[in-house]
């Protein structure tokens, strides 16, 4: 038996009888009070669904590399899952583990090496070319001129994020300047800081969608009035054309649904359209720190994720050193 002391209360852990579940549970105490919302939610439900029932049974220090990989991993690669969700349940697991070693309750970390290329890759060509996006968007204004299609001009415009446009509040747009502040999230578990200093930040807004939203602020204002509801400048931007509230966490996921689905466009996600916005962007030769602070994301990240659009590039240089060669 032996005491560790873990903010500021002292547990006894006897490692033989210590299993995985009991850990996890307890790493889950210690830790969510450093979490935010969502990222609680996230691995609260990896925990449940996927480590407890498949590994869970298992005593801290008979864990080993190739039991996580063969009752755990090659488990998950069977049941579908992308590698990238392969990849985030891992890390959830990984954590847990490497907490238990700062408190001395295993010698090292079991995870060495896990293997799960066969994994399937996650969607690709979640984007649109300037082409579709434009049919896109027409479609969705002849759908509904109102919040559906000023939402979707929104993401596509600006880039921003799902939640950080059903976050917007119209005292975070500035018509005279053209400007929209980005400074919180907005999910099914409500409005919050965003995650990172980089996604607070200050978009620029171009004609088009400065004239749209003012026409939807109008629009806005008259919906509210025939329900008999007071327009705030706190209020959120998007309302639902029933009952003038703000949507829920599936409406952007259910009207590209609709639209995609109704005009038999190609189908993509919600990120989709903020995918759009920086691969378009980056063809046109917008440098790659300009999108990445537009996007609120480190230069790497944007690097890696749209690898794509510089495919162009890369061609184009190719041709460039050859017309110097003879």
């Amino acid at each position: 038996m032996k005491a560790d002391i873990l903010d500021g209360n002292i547990l006894f852990v006897q490692e033989s009888n210590t299993n995985l579940t009991q850990w996890m549970a307890r790493y889950s105490e210690l830790r969510s009070k450093r979490w935010k919302v969502s990222t609680k939610q996230h691995y609260n439900e990896t925990i449940t669904n996927h480590i407890n029932p498949l590994i869970g049974q298992y005593k801290l220090n008979q864990l080993t590399n190739n039991i996580i990989q063969e009752e755990f991993v090659d488990v998950l690669v069977t049941k579908k899952l992308k590698k990238v969700t392969i990849r985030g349940i891992i890390s959830v697991l990984h954590g847990a583990l490497a907490f238990a070693v700062l408190k001395e309750l295993i010698k090292r970390n079991p995870i060495v090496e896990l293997e799960y290329d066969s994994a399937g890759e996650a969607r690709s060509g979640n984007f649109y070319s300037e082409e579709e996006l434009n049919k896109f968007l027409q479609c969705a204004k002849d759908n509904d001129p109102h919040t559906r299609y000023t939402l979707l001009l929104t993401l596509a415009m600006t880039g921003m994020r799902k939640g950080e446009a059903l976050a917007l509040t119209w005292e975070d747009i500035d018509f005279e300047d053209k400007l929209i502040s980005i400074t919180k999230t907005r999910d099914r578990f409500g409005s919050r800081k965003p995650k990172t200093k980089r996604s607070v930040r200050t978009l620029h807004m171009n004609e088009t969608l400065a004239i749209q939203l003012k026409k939807y602020q109008t629009w806005c204002i008259q919906k509210k009035w025939q329900l008999n509801k007071q327009h705030q400048k706190e209020d959120v931007v998007f309302i639902t054309v029933k009952g003038a509230r703000p949507p829920g966490d599936s409406y952007l996921k259910d009207a590209i649904s609709f639209i995609c689905t109704t005009y038999k466009l190609k189908r993509i996600s919600p990120h989709g359209l903020s995918h759009t916005f920086a691969s378009i962007l980056l063809a046109n030769n917008i440098p790659l720190i300009s999108v990445a602070e537009i996007l609120g994301d480190h230069p790497n990240t944007v690097l890696s994720v749209y690898a794509h659009s510089f495919v162009k590039k890369e061609t184009q240089a190719a041709d460039l050193i050859q017309s110097f060669v003879k």
